[in-house]
C-alpha cells in the first residue's frame, strides 16, 4: 500500500511538472495563439513560397541535393511562420507562361521545371547556382499590389564556398535572405510600397557625416516605432541602410545591426543571422503582410545602448559590441573564438570600422 501511495504520489507530481511550461515557451506559444487569431478573418494566410532549385548544378564536394532539399524547404517554413499575405492564388492560381517573357535569364527558365503552369503559391524563385556576381530580377508582379510574385536568382558560387566550413542551417539562411529581398527588401520593391493603396516614403537620402557619405534612411512608422524601443533613443526619425556599398543594394548598416539576416555581412560567421523585429517591421510596412514577431526577441546586438551606440563612432564603450584589435588568427577555427554578442554563434573580434 506504502508503494502504490508513493508512486502515486510520483505520478501527480510528474503531470503537474509537465503542465508548467518556462516563462519563455509561455510567451511564445502566447505570440503564436494570437498571431493566429489576428489572421482569422482577415483574408491574410501564411505565405506559400517555392524554391524551385531545377537549375542548380549539384558541385561535387560542395553542396549535395539534400543539402539543397533541407535548406530551400526550411527557409519556406520558417517565413511561412513570420510572414503572412493576401492569397491572391487560393481562389484563382497564378498561370506563368514564360515563353511571352523577353528577359536575358529566359533560356535558363525554359530548362527549368517550371514552364507553362498554374501554381499554388504567393512567392515562386527560380533559383540558380553559378560563377559570377549574384544576380537577382523580379519576373511577375502581382497586378493589383505589385508585389512581387515570380523571381528568378543566380546566385555566385563563392557564397556557397564561404559557408561551407559552417553548418547547413548557413545554407538556409542564404535563401532566407535572397527570399526576404524579392519579399520586399529591396529599392526596386520600395518603389510599390503602399499604405492603403497610397505610396509611401520608404526612405530619404542624406549624408552620413560620420562617414562623410550618402546614405539612405528608412523613415516608415513601424520601423522607427521598432528602432527606439530596442535602443532606447525616442529622438530618433530615420534609420540608415548600409553606405559603403554605394547605396545600390537594400542591407541593413551592420555597424548597427550586425545579428540581422538582412546586413551587409549576412553570411559572416561573425552574424548571429536573426530574422529580427527591424526585418519584419519592414516588410510589413510595405502594406503587403502582416507579420508575427516571433523571432524578433532573439538579437541582442546593440539593444538598449542609447543615442549614442546609433551616433557615435565604434568605440570600445560598447565593449560587447566593438573592440581595439584583431583576434582573427591566420587559419580561422571557429571552435575556439569567443561567444558573440547576440550569445548564440562563436566569433572573433574586429577592428573598429
Amino acid at each position: 500500500k506504502m508503494n502504490l501511495k508513493i508512486n502515486f504520489l510520483k505520478f501527480i507530481y510528474l503531470i503537474f511538472i509537465l503542465n508548467i511550461p518556462s516563462s519563455s515557451q509561455s510567451q511564445n506559444s502566447k505570440n503564436e495563439i494570437n498571431n493566429k487569431r489576428n489572421l482569422q478573418n482577415s483574408g491574410f494566410e501564411p505565405i506559400r513560397i517555392l524554391i524551385d532549385i531545377s537549375l542548380i548544378e549539384l558541385y561535387s564536394g560542395v553542396i549535395s541535393l539534400n543539402e539543397l532539399y533541407y535548406a530551400t524547404r526550411n527557409c519556406s517554413r520558417i517565413l511561412s511562420k513570420l510572414i503572412s499575405v493576401k492569397s491572391i492564388t487560393k481562389d484563382n492560381p497564378i498561370k506563368y507562361d514564360f515563353s511571352n517573357k523577353n528577359l536575358n535569364i529566359s533560356k535558363d527558365v525554359l530548362g527549368g521545371t517550371l514552364i507553362n503552369g498554374t501554381y499554388n503559391y504567393d512567392l515562386i524563385i527560380i533559383a540558380r547556382l553559378k560563377a559570377g556576381k549574384t544576380y537577382m530580377e523580379t519576373l511577375t508582379r502581382d497586378d493589383s499590389t505589385k508585389r512581387t510574385t515570380l523571381g528568378y536568382i543566380s546566385i555566385n558560387f563563392d557564397e556557397i564556398y564561404e559557408i561551407k566550413h559552417l553548418k547547413i542551417i548557413n545554407l538556409e539562411y542564404l535563401f532566407i535572405h535572397h527570399v526576404i529581398h524579392f519579399l520586399g527588401f529591396s529599392y526596386e520593391n520600395f518603389k510599390y510600397f503602399n499604405k492603403n493603396g497610397n505610396k509611401i516614403k520608404v526612405y530619404e537620402t542624406a549624408l552620413d557625416q560620420r562617414l562623410n557619405l550618402s546614405t539612405n534612411y528608412i523613415v516608415t512608422p513601424k520601423v522607427l516605432e521598432i528602432a527606439k524601443k530596442y535602443y532606447n533613443c525616442q529622438s530618433l526619425t530615420r534609420f540608415p541602410l548600409e553606405n559603403q556599398e554605394g547605396n545600390t543594394h537594400a542591407h541593413w548598416d551592420a555597424r548597427l545591426l550586425l545579428g540581422d539576416i538582412m546586413n551587409s555581412y549576412n553570411n559572416d560567421s561573425r552574424s548571429d543571422q536573426v530574422i529580427s523585429e527591424f526585418t519584419l517591421a519592414l516588410l510589413e510596412d510595405s502594406g503587403w503582410y502582416q507579420v508575427n514577431y516571433y523571432t524578433g526577441g532573439l538579437m541582442r546586438f546593440g539593444k538598449n545602448k542609447g543615442c549614442n551606440f546609433i551616433y557615435n563612432n565604434c568605440t570600445t564603450e560598447f565593449k560587447n559590441e566593438f573592440c581595439e584589435y584583431y583576434t582573427i588568427p591566420d587559419y580561422i577555427d571557429y571552435r575556439n573564438g569567443s561567444c558573440s554578442s547576440g550569445r548564440q554563434s562563436r566569433t572573433y573580434c574586429l577592428p573598429n570600422s
